[in-house]
């Protein structure tokens, strides 16, 4: 009992920091949301219906958004992202037990269209400070220290040496290293700096999660392709010089990416080389029962993977509630619902996670917001639009909107309304430049 009021007080003493904190800086909110989590770290176990605490500061600060905004909407992006939560409420009808939880997290969402409207109103400003490489690098080095963190826990337990767990492990966020490789690989279309670049290519490499390792081979593809596209097309000599910046910022990341690896081998331990070797390629590549050839590996390990049980259980959640959805959050609660044994917070796919959480007109909801994204952001920023394609497709596998696993909070979704407020300043700036050239 005296242990769980501590853990309790310092949790709460920890949140009123961040509350405090973001209040004050509110123009660097998107750089203090990961380290929200830590305060969920002084409560053992993690029951449900304790994680709200570190939410409450969230709530408190989109709430002051919101009178900052003085209660109402600058245009209709904000207006519907005010109302797109509350198509989940018929879902609350089949809350099993989570109907606390469910309006909290529609509240978290709901007052992020005020948070649109602040970012909106202060996107020139959030440009001039290179956001977009400070919301990476600040993940990254959230990230680094989480698999630290993992490292040093695994290496107190098992046999191995501390500094190997520490690279093997894939934490690197909420739990995992999907989630803050999710974020990072959002936003990495926007980075421009070499050295960030280079950094946060080695730590996702280092995530060892097959999950990450194909939407970074995409970017990198469509980063080189389209710098190296110069020799084919016949620009104006100015967009040939900032191409020709961009691909020696890319030569050089990649030169410094294999330095970095080439050292850290070096420095290995002849004696761990060969233990690392095998633990590296049976987490990317599946262990020795899965097949003794990569294909058969590969093979098994697509048919044997645990996300088509978990995929599976969402849709029987789905249909067990009348297809009006568990309640947002909820996914926890439906495993018991359709008899399966409590073990994941999400169904490993966000869009069968909103579908099964939110019910059919949440889900067509989102969808119809994330094609109005798509849309502007064809119109309006070409980086952007690799960074929308790489969110889709890393939703089919991975990616959460908001987090129930240790803390209630909307996390996802406040970088995905950012991208929204910054397509929409890119779009009027557009209509200015062509109403002042007309």
């Amino acid at each position: 009992m005296i242990s769980l009021i501590t853990s309790q007080v310092l949790r709460l003493f920890i949140s009123l920091f961040f509350l405090i904190i973001g209040i004050k800086y509110r123009r660097y909110f998107l750089l203090l949301i990961p380290f929200l989590q830590y305060a969920a770290l002084f409560m053992k176990p993690y029951p449900p219906e304790m994680n709200f605490i570190v939410c409450y500061a969230e709530l408190i600060i989109l709430s002051i958004f919101a009178l900052q905004e003085g209660l109402h909407f600058k245009d209709k992006p904000s207006l519907y992202l005010f109302f797109f939560p509350f198509l989940s409420l018929p879902s609350l009808l089949c809350a099993q037990g989570n109907l606390y939880q469910s309006i909290f997290i529609i509240g978290l969402l709901s007052l992020s269209a005020f948070l649109y409207c602040f970012y909106l109103k202060n996107m020139e400003w959030l440009l001039n400070k290179n956001i977009f490489n400070l919301i990476v690098l600040v993940w990254v080095v959230f990230g680094i220290s989480a698999k630290v963190y993992g490292g040093i826990m695994l290496g107190r337990t098992f046999p191995l040496s501390t500094w190997t767990y520490i690279v093997l492990t894939r934490s690197g966020g909420l739990g995992g290293s999907n989630h803050a490789g999710g974020i990072i690989l959002f936003f990495l279309p926007f980075v421009k700096d070499y050295r960030i670049l280079s950094l946060t290519t080695f730590f996702l490499l280092s995530t060892f999660s097959r999950g990450i390792y194909a939407p970074l081979v995409i970017i990198w593809i469509i980063l080189l392709f389209r710098i190296f596209k110069v020799r084919f097309t016949k620009k104006k000599l100015l967009e040939v010089s900032l191409l020709i910046r961009k691909r020696n910022e890319l030569l050089k990341a990649l030169f410094l990416i294999c330095i970095i690896f080439c050292l850290i081998w070096h420095f290995i331990p002849q004696t761990y080389k060969a233990e690392f070797s095998k633990e590296a390629f049976q987490r990317i590549l599946g262990a020795e029962s899965w097949g003794s050839t990569i294909s058969e590996k590969i093979k098994n390990r697509t048919l044997k993977d645990d996300r088509w049980d978990i995929w599976g259980q969402s849709l029987r959640i789905f249909k067990k509630t009348s297809y009006q959805g568990i309640g947002l959050g909820g996914f926890a609660w439906g495993q018991e619902l359709i008899g399966a044994t409590y073990k994941y917070s999400n169904a490993h796919n966000m869009y069968l996670t909103l579908l099964c959480e939110g019910g059919i007109f949440f889900f067509l909801g989102f969808m119809g917001l994330l094609f109005y994204m798509f849309r502007l952001a064809f119109r309006y920023s070409y980086s952007a639009l690799i960074s929308l394609a790489i969110f889709a497709f890393y939703g089919l596998y991975s990616g959460e909107i908001y987090e129930v696993s240790r803390m209630a909070s909307a996390c996802d979704y406040y970088y995905l309304i950012f991208l929204l407020a910054y397509l929409t300043y890119m779009k009027k700036l557009r209509i200015k430049e062509n109403k002042e050239n007309a």
